[in-house]
């Protein structure tokens, strides 16, 4: 944060320029996940998967409120803002995260341009549906990012994309 902040004080043009972040931890079978911003983290397994991190963005706050649904929130106008990133303020906080898992699920960071195009049913269908879950190495890991990548681009991904994805 003290060096996107500085650069932005320090460079014409670069003014309130932040970005988010997302990163994890895992310590055997506990995953502690961080995020500032609408960059996050899932758990996959089967057909399953589960949100880790909570969005800073003003469609998750009216959610929160019981304003919005979550599926309102999907086609909202007002999906991309976000009330948190990194370097916009001197100090800023991540929300951090703890959660149990277990061997065999795949953990998903990825930056909303992933979110914002390719749904959670279409998620599962990559990551842990199409392809032997039992073996896979780097390369099956690499593939399914490059599905995922692929299918935010085929349903119009139009911002950034940003994936990573283990296997525990």
């Amino acid at each position: 944060n003290d060096e996107v902040y500085r650069y932005s004080r320090s460079h014409l043009g670069m003014k309130g320029m932040g970005t988010t972040i997302v990163a994890t931890l895992i310590i055997d079978k506990t995953i502690f996940a961080l995020n500032v911003g609408d960059s996050r983290v899932y758990c996959l397994k089967g057909n399953k998967i589960k949100q880790i991190t909570k969005d800073h963005s003003y469609v998750q706050y009216l959610i929160d409120i019981g304003q919005i649904t979550e599926e309102e929130a999907q086609s909202s106008a007002n999906k991309n803002i976000i009330t948190r990133a990194v370097g916009t303020e001197r100090k800023v906080e991540g929300d951090v995260y703890k959660e149990t898992i277990t061997e065999g699920t795949f953990v998903l960071l990825c930056t909303d341009g992933l979110t914002n195009y390719v749904d959670n049913e279409a998620m599962c269908d990559i990551v842990s549906n199409d392809y032997n879950a039992r073996n896979i190495d780097e390369i099956g890991l690499n593939v399914r990012v490059k599905r995922l990548i692929d299918s935010a681009n085929d349903g119009g991904g139009s911002d950034n994309i940003t994936a990573v994805l283990v296997k525990v």
